[in-house]
């Protein structure tokens, strides 16, 4: 910590030399821009008609006369009368910016160096003369040392008494400057006297040595006001540096304080009544220089102690009073103050945190604080000795309760009152309102980290302490309220953030951890209660807040994980009310922001957490298997009686949903190994139980929502139709698959196509009931419906019947009866769907009419030749191989379907059927003439191409007669 004193305070100093130089040089170019306007303002008012009047350079507060420059010494000028504007003198009146801008530098050589310089040379001259005199005789043996000392003495004196006579015959010397290097001189060779008589010749003793260089430095202050500048700095310089010039070892600090609070007092005096800011501020940066020094040498006893205590609180708190105002600026004051509470600081730490150091650093504050009553700009350096208390108090090692308190205490009334003061008077600065607010809740986190870190506990003292320290930002805030219904302003809001937060920190201590959650609602509602239609987002942005604490202090507080399990009925419960209670407070505040926020967005932010919270306090002690009733329940509750609480409404389904989740999961890993072969057994689908309780909730909860609530957006309301239309095709299809309950492959493959055909016909019903009523009550959701259902029975057959497990080509069980079996059921379905779809369609593009007429024809084909296959093999199509005969009746079926379609394209008009009937008939002819006639012999290969034949000229001259005739508009068939 000593390096880092050393450091900051190297740089302050190295500021404050650089802010003095500046300042020295704005008031010499300030004095030079006034004397060069003195002879324009007289000229002036001479012009203008006013009675007599006398303008002056700025009075002084003292009638000590000054050494002054020749030019600034100018008389008065008086106007007796006004004169006549022809008397008036001309004169040219310059602007503004050449009455402001610097004067211009020029360099005369003869001015410089014969009128100037030599006088100062001359000083300095003779300060080197009496050295190389001395230097001589000490060389040549002719004086002893105490004749040396003596003569320096006689030296020193006659100078200042010549500077003296300089002064007293001014009229004949005419130059101030003489007696200014005179009286440097002699100032100097006094200290260099006295330096020498203690430090190398031992001739007095350090005490006697170290006074007679206070005395000189007292004689150097009190001739800079007869004698000017040089005076000044000599005595600045030589007093900061005389105890160094004593080479005494057994340094007596509370003498050593004394003095150089004596010397900086003085400096300080001087610098004020000369009007020079500088010197006020190199006396302060010197006196905090030296107390880095005594700090670093340690202290030997309390009185040690006392002593530097005292002198860091007159450098920190009494000295910058006597500084000329303004002189310290923005960083200056903050420097000065904070240079001194560091050093202070220190102090505290090497005096192992007694109570005597504790007090000077709480006279130091309350110096501080009263200097910032004086000058309110100065009260950053109170911030700043606020901080370093907080600092000092957390690192101090094992603090007693009652002296902690004490101190606490009493900081608390310098950094918390006093600010507090200046707001109730009307007086304060942000400064204030910042200190106000952060130190209560430093304090109160410094005495938590000392005294009760185990959270378990109550600690009753902490937190009636914290509520005192609340009281503070409370005041402030209620200092700070708008009137009427205006909007709390961003110093009110700090307040009562700091107040709330601090009662939190006392709610949190006075409570077990388990409470947290209970502290947080309740301070989250009195904010609520605080903005209660005032439509302020600053209150209610602040109610945010608490509200998220008290969300985060739930969570952390949560004892184990039993709590969260709970919700998804994965766990026991564990203290039922104790954690309800806990999760209801915690929804509590986010109930109150649904209620207040102006703001639409957050509004349903604040729903949604809770109806989230409201569900987490209930699963605490709902039955597991009641859960999602009980969501679901709310859900519809909400959209009755709350309709306009959408996102409440909205985030209760997604709990329902959420419960759906696994039952859907497991239907649909059923679902997608169905889509690659794998037969969908009962074994592999959710129970039914399950299903009531999970999935069922969630349908009745969305479907009651769109019944209620009329607030929905229509894009909401598209996709909960569409999560009604898939949850309940979900429900019904697990209890249809129930009904049949197929366990094993051999029951699929004996039941699979009665199964099958089932579930199409009851998607074709429902298809066909919902387009019906839509067509006749203009519905265009329930004509959509009906469009989804038929287009779903239809892929369902087409894709799970005709393509996957075909009983052509798939083990699946038809019937027992020729020709009567279940392929009827089947593809009867199939093509009343493929009509449904159809007449649904119209509208359609024109392609899509030839689009379903291929559909159609080749469901009759498949349907036709699974017929005749059921002929030969029975109720299993792929029990035996396909033998001659039926393969010829293949070609012949074939060619019977081809003549059936062209017949049925000729008769409706559809070019789509005979285009199908010419398709077909090819591939009968290919087949006859590729691979039956190849297998056949004799009569039997001539009867088949001769049938063939004649089935061609048939159709031939058919055709011609058909494209004969004049062509007709077909029609859809």
């Amino acid at each position: 910590m000593d390096w880092l004193i050393l450091i900051v305070l190297g740089g302050a100093l190295i500021y404050l030399w650089n802010r003095t130089s500046n300042q020295q040089r704005q008031i010499d170019r300030l004095e030079a821009m006034l004397d060069d306007a003195a002879p324009r303002i007289a000229a002036r008012a001479v012009t203008e008609p006013a009675t007599a009047s006398v303008v002056t350079r700025r009075s002084k507060p003292f009638d000590v006369p000054l050494a002054k420059p020749a030019s600034a010494l100018r008389p008065a000028v008086s106007v007796p009368a006004p004169m006549s504007s022809d008397a008036a003198p001309e004169f040219k009146t310059s602007g503004l910016s050449e009455r402001l801008s610097m004067p211009k530098l020029s360099l005369d050589f003869e001015d410089l160096f014969g009128r100037r310089l030599p006088i100062w040379a001359g000083g300095i001259a003779l300060a080197v003369a009496g050295f190389f005199l001395v230097r001589y005789s000490i060389e040549a043996g002719l004086i002893t040392p105490s004749v040396r000392v003596i003569l320096g003495f006689a030296f020193g004196l006659a100078l200042v008494a010549a500077a003296e006579a300089a002064f007293r015959f001014e009229s004949v010397v005419k130059d101030e400057r003489v007696r200014q290097a005179l009286a440097g001189a002699g100032l100097a060779t006094l200290y260099a006297s006295f330096y020498l008589a203690g430090s190398v010749y031992g001739l007095v003793g350090s005490t006697f040595s170290f006074f007679g260089l206070a005395s000189v430095t007292a004689a150097a202050i009190a001739l800079s006001f007869r004698f000017g500048l040089p005076c000044a700095v000599l005595g600045l310089v030589g007093g900061f540096a005389a105890p160094t010039l004593v080479g005494s070892e057994d340094a007596n600090l509370p003498m050593l304080a004394l003095y150089l609070a004596l010397v900086t007092a003085g400096l300080a005096l001087t610098g004020k009544r000369q009007d020079r800011a500088w010197l006020g501020l190199a006396s302060l940066g010197g006196a905090l220089g030296w107390g880095v020094l005594m700090l670093t040498n340690g202290f030997a006893s309390a009185a040690d102690t006392l002593a530097v205590g005292v002198f860091l609180l007159l450098v920190g708190a009494a000295m910058p009073l006597l500084l000329t105002h303004g002189s310290l600026r923005g960083f200056g004051r903050l420097a000065v103050a904070g240079l001194a509470t560091l050093q202070m600081a220190a102090l505290v730490d090497q005096a192992s945190y007694t109570f005597l150091a504790w007090s000077l650093y709480a006279l130091l504050a309350a110096g501080i604080g009263a200097l910032g009553w004086q000058q309110p700009r100065a009260r950053e350096g109170s911030a700043v000795a606020a901080a370093t208390a907080l600092w000092l108090l957390a690192i101090w090692p094992g603090p007693g309760v009652d002296e902690f308190a004490a101190i606490a205490t009493a900081f608390t009334a310098i950094f918390a009152g006093l600010p507090l003061w200046h707001l109730l008077r009307g007086q304060y600065r942000a400064v204030d309102i910042w200190q106000l607010s952060a130190f209560p809740l430093g304090l109160i986190g410094v005495a938590t980290w000392h005294f009760s870190l185990d959270f378990n506990a109550v600690q009753i003292g902490l937190a009636c302490a914290a509520v005192a320290l609340a009281a503070f930002p409370a005041t402030a805030a209620w200092r700070l309220w708008p009137k009427n219904s205006e909007p709390l302003q961003s110093f009110g809001v700090v307040t009562l953030t700091a107040a709330t937060t601090v009662l939190f920190a006392a709610g949190l201590l006075a409570t077990p951890l388990w409470a947290a959650p209970l502290v947080g609602g309740t301070i989250a509602c009195i904010v609520g209660a605080l903005g209660w239609n005032r439509a302020d987002h600053a209150i209610t942005n602040i109610g945010w807040g608490a509200a998220f604490v008290t969300l985060v202090g739930c969570l952390l507080t949560a004892t184990d994980e039993t709590q969260l399990l709970r919700a998804i009925g994965e766990a026991e419960a564990a203290e039922p009310f104790r954690n309800t209670v806990r999760w209801f407070a915690a929804a509590v505040p986010f109930a109150l922001l649904a209620a207040s926020e102006p703001r639409h967005s957050l509004r349903r932010i604040a729903e949604v957490f809770a109806a989230l919270f409201a569900y987490m306090g209930a699963a605490q002690v709902v039955p597991a298997a009641y859960l999602p009733w009980m969501t679901a329940g709310a859900a519809i509750l909400t959209a009755w009686r709350l309709p306009i609480r959408v996102a409440a409404q909205l985030a209760l389904l997604a709990i329902a949903g959420l419960w759906a989740l696994f039952p859907l999961a497991h239907w649909l890993s059923g679902g997608f190994a169905a889509l690659y072969g794998v037969p969908m057994l009962v074994t592999e689908l959710p129970a039914i139980p399950e299903v009531s309780r999970r999935i069922v909730p969630a349908l009745v909860a969305v479907s009651a929502l769109l019944w209620f609530a009329a607030n929905l957006h229509e894009t909401t309301r598209k996709v909960l139709t569409g999560a009604v239309a898939a949850l309940g095709v979900i429900s019904v299809h697990v209890f249809f698959k129930h009904v049949f309950a197929l366990q094993s492959v051999e029951q699929f493959r004996e039941l699979g196509l009665v199964e099958r055909s089932t579930w199409e016909a009851a998607l074709l019903a429902v298809a066909f009931a919902a387009w019906h009523f839509g067509v006749l009550r203009e519905s265009g959701g329930l004509k959509l419906a009906g469009q989804l259902a038929v287009a779903g029975a239809f892929t369902h057959f087409a894709y799970f019947t005709v393509l996957i497990h075909n009983p052509l080509w798939a083990a699946q069980w038809v019937g027992p009866f020729p020709l009567l079996t279940w392929l009827l059921v089947a593809y009867a379905v199939g093509g009343a769907a493929l009509a449904l779809l159809r007449k649904t369609a119209r509208g359609a593009p024109a392609w899509t009419d030839a689009l379903f007429d291929t559909a159609a024809m080749v469901l009759i084909s498949l349907l036709a030749l699974s017929e005749l296959r059921n002929l030969f093999a029975g109720g299993w199509l792929t029990s035996v191989p396909v033998a001659q005969t039926e393969d010829l009746l293949r070609s012949l079926l074939g060619i019977v379907l081809a003549i059936a379609f062209l017949l049925w394209g000729s008769r409706t008009g559809t070019r789509s059927w005979r285009i199908g009937s010419l398709v077909l008939m090819l591939g009968a002819v290919l087949k006859v003439f590729w691979f039956d006639t190849a297998a056949l012999e004799g009569l039997t290969r001539i009867a088949s191409i001769m049938a063939l034949g004649f089935s061609l000229i048939g159709i031939g001259w058919f055709y011609s007669r058909q494209l004969s005739q004049p062509k007709q508009i077909a029609e859809p068939g």
